[in-house]
């Protein structure tokens, strides 16, 4: 306006709405002067065809007013003339066609219309309208880049761009954050210095294949280094960016965090091995605790004799060691499977470790030496005592054979209370916030490496020589663990030993304590009892352990046997003890016969798979009197008792 000597000028602009025309910009040669005018210009919504800017809108052709105090359209005529303007033209800013501002120019003294400066008027809006165009289509491009950068920092994904032949030339925010990477180590195709160097072979082939013809990169896998060092899993995709002749303009590309998915399918896939690998257990448990529990009631029935030679003796004790080796071996099967049975109680773990220390040292050596450093523990955990020993057997083996040349096994005992964030820092497996007793068991032997560390709680795993080992002495310990509501998680470096953490829940304070009940005097049983068993020799020495403490035995191969042993005579029998896997008819269901024929007979049920099994497999429903084989003589004939003595309920 100054330029073509006009004192006053201003851009009107359309709102959103498209219904009305605002004063959007003003320049003048005199602000003091032009102030009210201003304001009253600033205040105005002018529709279609009002005043002079209207008009323009109205007729998308420039519009020239020589006197504005003469013209009834002239909307601020009485501001303009207490100003001293008197002179008015405006033109048109047009886009496809359509107006969408007008540039207003007043002057201080009356002209007539001038031709020459409406068509350069004219032109000028030409010019203003490709500039608003452009600016406008800067700004969304500007806005279109915010939201971008917004949704990459907001999104779980790292996402980059690359040129046209591949190479990262840009900064990545994303990136720098997760790996550590500086523009200038992953600039060009340095970024696959993160990648794990098992898995660069593959990611580089994958991305030449796609850059080279043009087409999308489809998923594939590969471990990215965090800043820490450690490594996360991702899904990486990438799709090239087309320009208007079919050109490539660059590749914008994705990682996809799939570390949790993949942890969930390894424990999925984890818990299909157990599941599997404890159904076999299972089933060499029946048949192989079927024979123990007739190679150990026949070898305690043969060291009883006190006429027994010397030599013998030995014999049988190797032969009654070897089957407790076999039942331990069987046990552990269970235990890693967690279809052991446990009878947990509330236990003290400082007083455990402490009546354990004995066997504990005797099992290190002479080499080895151990040192015990209870945590004075207030409360209790809930676990089977005999299975707390059999952790610490494991644990107390595999530090020995870690330290050949000796060392030394700290355990210590120390409370703890997990955190909501401490119990999310295991994603592998669900960890209740809370209370805690922790275990923990340090060795100084040789230590381990990472890829070891990360397989030592497979079953049948082992560093040791063939012959030396099962493979089931921390898997073992994993499951005892898991199946008592805990977690063990260990740590090793080559050369510098390794620790075990067991974390026991706390137990719930019980009156009364956790102390075993007193040993039962001895007592002579009485009453018939009927034993229903398929396996002959397991039979035979069931019937002679019983007949031994006094009860008349009757036996029988299988259910119907039994059933029609039970017709034959009147009354009630004392007791009925009835394998669950027998052929023609199974003890199930000879009890449910017997309850509807002699109500009132009580069962006892036996069997070589755990109770979880046999309630997994319908074989028997929860609560029913129970006992696992193998088992002790004096283990069957306790729970016998219990069951034929009046209010008795059993184990």
């Amino acid at each position: 306006g100054a330029a073509l000597g006009w004192p006053w000028g201003a851009i009107w602009v359309r709102d959103t709405a498209g219904q009305v025309m605002c004063c959007s910009q003003i320049w003048s040669a005199d602000p003091k002067l032009h102030a009210g005018f201003a304001e009253r210009s600033r205040r105005l919504e002018l529709a279609v065809g009002e005043g002079l800017p209207g008009r323009v809108w109205a007729t998308g052709a420039p519009a020239w007013v020589s006197a504005v105090l003469g013209d009834l359209d002239f909307v601020r005529a009485t501001e303009a003339r207490e100003v001293g303007l008197h002179c008015g033209v405006a033109f048109p800013v047009t886009r496809r066609g359509e107006t969408h501002a007008v540039i207003e120019f007043l002057a201080d003294q009356a002209e007539e219309p001038d031709v020459e400066l409406l068509g350069l008027m004219t032109t000028v809006g030409a010019q203003v309208s490709e500039f608003m165009e452009r600016r406008r289509a800067e700004m969304a491009l500007e806005r279109s880049e915010v939201r971008y950068r917004l949704l990459v920092e907001a999104t779980s994904q790292l996402v980059w761009t690359s040129d046209p032949a591949g190479d990262i030339v840009e900064e990545l925010p994303s990136w720098t954050a997760y790996t550590g990477q500086s523009l200038q180590e992953y600039r060009g195709r340095g970024w696959i210095e993160a990648v794990h160097p098992d898995d660069r072979d593959a990611v580089l082939a994958a991305w030449r294949v796609a850059v080279a013809a043009r087409e999308p990169l489809r998923e594939i896998e590969a471990r990215i280094r965090r800043a820490d060092a450690e490594y996360g899993t991702f899904a990486l995709r990438g799709v090239p960016i087309f320009g208007p002749g079919g050109e490539v303009r660059e590749w914008v590309a994705t990682c996809t965090d799939v570390s949790v998915r993949k942890r969930s399918e390894g424990r999925l896939r984890q818990a299909d091995r157990m599941d599997a690998v404890g159904r076999l257990a299972g089933g060499v448990a029946h048949e192989a605790n079927n024979q123990m529990t007739v190679v150990l009631g026949s070898a305690e029935f043969v060291l009883r004799r006190e006429d027994l030679p010397q030599v013998v003796r030995q014999d049988v004790e190797l032969i009654r060691m070897a089957a407790e080796r076999t039942a331990a071996i069987t046990a552990q099967l269970l235990a890693f499977s967690r279809r052991q049975v446990l009878k947990p109680r509330p236990v003290d773990l400082d007083d455990e470790v402490r009546s354990l220390e004995p066997i504990l040292r005797r099992t290190l050596g002479e080499c080895c030496t151990l040192a015990l450093h209870p945590g004075s523990l207030v409360g209790k955990v809930r676990a089977d005592p005999g299975q707390l020993a059999q952790v610490l057997l494991n644990l107390t083996f595999n530090a020995r054979d870690a330290m050949p040349d000796g060392g030394t096994l700290t355990i210590r005992t120390r409370a703890v209370e997990l955190t909501t964030d401490q119990a999310a820092a295991h994603p592998d497996e669900p960890v209740v916030p809370g209370p805690y007793a922790v275990l923990v068991v340090s060795d100084t032997g040789h230590g381990m490496d990472r890829a070891t560390l990360a397989r030592i709680f497979e079953p049948f795993f082992t560093t040791k020589p063939v012959g030396q080992g099962t493979g089931l002495g921390l898997a073992s310990v994993h499951g005892i663990v898991r199946q008592s509501g805990g977690h063990v998680w260990a740590s090793s470096e080559p050369g510098a030993g390794a620790t075990f953490e067991i974390y026991l829940p706390m137990a719930p304070s019980e009156a009364g304590g956790g102390a075993p009940p007193p040993p039962e005097p001895e007592v002579r049983g009485k009453g018939t009892v009927l034993v229903a068993e398929d396996d002959p020799p397991l039979r035979g020495i069931i019937a002679r352990i019983l007949r031994e403490s006094g009860y008349e035995v009757l036996e029988a191969a299988d259910g119907e046997q039994a059933l029609g042993i039970v017709r034959s005579r009147p009354g009630l029998l004392a007791l009925v003890v009835a394998d669950l896997i027998m052929p023609r008819m199974n003890g199930r269901e000879l009890a449910t016969r017997l309850e509807r024929e002699r109500p009132g007979t009580r069962v006892l049920f036996i069997s070589g798979f755990p109770d979880r099994d046999v309630i997994e497999r319908g074989l028997l429903e929860g609560g029913r009197p129970f006992l696992q084989k193998p088992f002790a003589p004096e283990e069957l004939t306790r729970i016998v008792r219990e069951l034929t003595t009046p209010g008795g309920d059993g184990a």
